[in-house]
């Protein structure tokens, strides 16, 4: 198999066969994701082992753009057939999605819904597509978009419809939020948590060297956590779906003289105006 993967879009006819760049680079920035997410997966790790560099991009038609991956600077080479071990895995999953087929059970919900943002739009913003890998191939089609969405559950299928320009970001950053629950007897256990700021429930994957900090942040009912890591981040809906845990830490108690002892610190801030008619007036102008 060769180590190169394509990625073509044919434009509509509408814009005589050409495509928004904002629509192009977010669907590569997407299937960039789901190859980064799988890089994990495969190599049973939290780091990122390799990355991508555009080799060839043509705008004939359709619009093609080829990447090859190159092991990043100062990453653990994990295995001398890592890349057609990940790629082979992509491959299996995407060609399981367009078949109706069961994916790989290691593969995860952030993988499918980077998968999803790649598709999103066939036969509305662009007509039809591929990914390419040698001989293989996979048709982004609207079929394509409707078997991934089947994957993912069904609030999400409801998001997804509100999207304007799908794509999933990953950043290194931090969430705070209240255990929801525990899963460990997976290969990549998880714990779920509601994140207090959205509400939403985003799931936190971390190693088995990290299960004692995992399990100690059930200690307390209500207690809250800040979870930091690699945060996968759904652009449509603005809202965190998964982590890879780097570090759990509980938040501390709130503590009611060390909130009152900021009171008077900044004098005269709000200028003739009290605080209340200051913060009235923002709001008011907001």
């Amino acid at each position: 198999m060769s180590n190169s993967i394509t990625l073509q879009l044919e434009g509509l006819p509408s814009q005589d066969g050409h495509l928004l760049l904002a629509d192009f680079l977010a669907r590569a920035q997407n299937l960039l994701s789901a190859l980064i997410g799988i890089d994990r997966i495969e190599g049973d790790s939290q780091e990122e082992t390799l990355t991508y560099r555009i080799i060839d991009a043509r705008h004939t038609s359709p619009l093609s753009l080829t990447l090859e991956p190159v092991w990043k600077s100062g990453a653990k080479r994990i295995g001398s057939d890592h890349i057609e071990r990940l790629h082979e895995k992509f491959f299996k999953t995407v060609t399981a999605i367009e078949r109706r087929l069961p994916v790989p059970e290691e593969i995860d919900e952030s993988v499918l819904v980077s998968l999803r943002g790649v598709v999103f739009g066939a036969g509305q913003v662009y007509s039809y597509g591929s990914i390419k890998n040698g001989d293989r191939a996979v048709t982004l089609n609207a079929s394509f978009e409707a078997n991934v969405n089947r994957l993912l559950s069904p609030q999400e299928a409801v998001e997804q419809e509100a999207f304007t320009l799908p794509a999933t970001v990953q950043y290194h950053g931090e969430i705070q939020g209240i255990v929801h629950s525990l899963f460990k007897e997976i290969k990549r256990p998880y714990l779920v948590v509601r994140e207090l700021s959205t509400r939403a429930l985003v799931k936190c994957y971390f190693s088995i060297s990290m299960y004692e900090k995992a399990v100690d942040t059930l200690s307390e009912m209500d207690g809250v956590v800040f979870v930091e890591g690699c945060i996968s981040e759904d652009v449509g809906a603005g809202i965190a779906r998964t982590i890879e845990v780097a570090d759990f830490r509980p938040a501390p108690l709130f503590d009611q003289s060390f909130f009152e002892s900021f009171i008077g610190s900044r004098p005269n801030l709000t200028g003739e105006l009290s605080a209340e008619d200051a913060v009235a007036k923002q709001r008011s102008n907001a």
